[in-house]
């Protein structure tokens, strides 16, 4: 390599490591601590943070608590104010950019997702699943398991399709799962 090249990869290692710098100085992050907060106010200052829009259609008000020690990104402050939400009984709906933050028992007859897989990570916010049944029936899945559900969540067997079709949050949903894929064997 010549002496031109040496200073031509030198000189784009540096740019390359002042932009990716710069770059992670530009992303936004929130300081997420607060101490027996209001939940709108916290909802109010991510807002301000991250923009958007947000529309709080729930009559509850909570009041919450979450300390960390750093900043936190976007995705990071969304994921533990989901957990703030469902922790109050309220859940989100999101829909061409705007976020609703609602009651989780009221948002169960609303614009939830329907999946019949669980995803590897999310939010926790209310979900549809449709689980098959393989083994055993539905009905007596249902019976062995009636009292996991969270107190925002519902389900019901569908015999018909050896099915049963649980509502309930993301972080609950993986426990229900695991249960039944144990159960059902």
């Amino acid at each position: 390599m010549n002496r031109i090249t040496k200073v031509l990869i030198g000189t784009a290692f540096v740019q390359a490591l002042v932009f990716s710098s710069f770059s992670l100085a530009q992303e936004k992050t929130m300081n997420f601590n607060f101490k027996n907060a209001n939940l709108v106010d916290v909802v109010a200052k991510y807002q301000k943070t991250f923009g958007g829009a947000v529309l709080f259609e729930s009559k509850s008000r909570g009041k919450v608590t979450a300390f960390n020690d750093k900043p936190l990104s976007q995705s990071e402050a969304f994921y533990q104010l989901s957990y703030l939400l469902s922790s109050n009984g309220m859940t989100y709906s999101e829909s061409d950019g705007v976020i609703r933050i609602l009651d989780s028992r009221s948002a169960q007859r609303d614009d939830i997702p329907v999946i019949t897989e669980l995803p590897a990570s999310s939010p926790n916010r209310l979900f549809t699943l449709i689980y098959k049944v393989k083994k055993l029936k539905a009905t007596d899945l249902e019976k062995q398991l009636r009292i996991i559900p969270s107190r925002d969540g519902e389900w019901k067997p569908v015999p018909k399709r050896n099915a049963v079709i649980v509502t309930d949050y993301y972080s609950n949903l993986k426990r229900v799962v695991a249960l039944f894929e144990k159960i059902d064997r």
